[in-house]
């Protein structure tokens, strides 16, 4: 797969802002970011995007690294750098991550890589890259995209998908092209070989993609009160599986 043809027409700098559902994910995404970040922590996010989560903690005082394979992200980064911000950034893969940067993070971020790696062994080798390069008792957290829900909301909101080559009729199973999949009750085996101890495992963004043309027509205040629904709810284990994106949290035990 060429990540740099599917985000040229894939607009990932638009994905977290364009309506209120789709903030969603991003807010909870930072509501955990600040439980777990202390002041000045050097802080890596590996597949950072255009930036969304990385420029903003760099703008509130974190040391950031982040780093991106897609070179159309990494120019809108460096465009809306700010010169006055402790960020580095680089193109470069979570399957191929320097040496000399072993143990150096108290965070390690990987919120869309998973998204993208379908091998058995290249997700083995994308975990232990971001342990190795986490310092003792930091903190990882990985972002992933559930199977179940997304054919809910598909079926929902995208007219014939059900008939449609995206989903295997006998199986149930999703195409796993160009985004991968995983099932949220299974995906906490692909950790259990490594130094790792759950903190976490949450709805990133719940509901908000299966009911996004509704939670976009909120006022301002019933959106304040829905994200204080969803925070409230989110760790619930119910919600894993009615949730388009899922975000896992460990700590670095060795």
């Amino acid at each position: 797969m060429n990540l740099d043809e599917l985000y040229n027409t894939f607009h990932e700098e638009e994905r977290l802002f364009h309506g209120y559902a789709s903030q969603v994910e991003y807010l909870t995404t930072l509501h955990y970011i600040y439980t777990y970040a202390k002041p000045s922590m050097r802080i890596l996010e590996i597949g950072a995007g255009c930036g969304a989560y990385s420029l903003r903690l760099a703008e509130e005082g974190f040391h950031i690294t982040a780093m991106d394979p897609v070179k159309r992200h990494i120019e809108i980064m460096k465009a809306k750098k700010r010169k006055d911000t402790d960020i580095t950034i680089i193109q470069g893969n979570i399957l191929d991550l320097p040496q000399a940067w072993n143990e150096v993070f108290d965070m390690v971020l990987c919120l869309g890589p998973l998204y993208h790696i379908e091998d058995n062994q290249q997700q083995f080798t994308a975990i232990a890259n971001c342990c190795r390069l986490c310092k003792k008792q930091g903190i990882l957290m990985f972002s992933y995209i559930p199977h179940d829900m997304v054919i809910a909301s598909e079926t929902f909101h995208v007219p014939n998908f059900l008939l449609s080559e995206e989903l295997c009729q006998e199986s149930l199973q999703l195409k796993n092209n160009p985004f991968i999949f995983h099932d949220e009750q299974q995906i906490e085996a692909l950790f259990q070989t490594f130094p790792l101890r759950k903190e976490k495992h949450l709805a990133a963004d719940g509901l908000a993609e299966l009911m996004r043309e509704r939670i976009d027509r909120f006022s301002k205040q019933e959106f304040e009160i829905y994200m204080k629904y969803h925070l409230h709810t989110c760790e619930k284990p119910s919600f894993l599986g009615h949730s388009n994106h899922n975000l896992l949290i460990f700590s670095k035990t060795d």
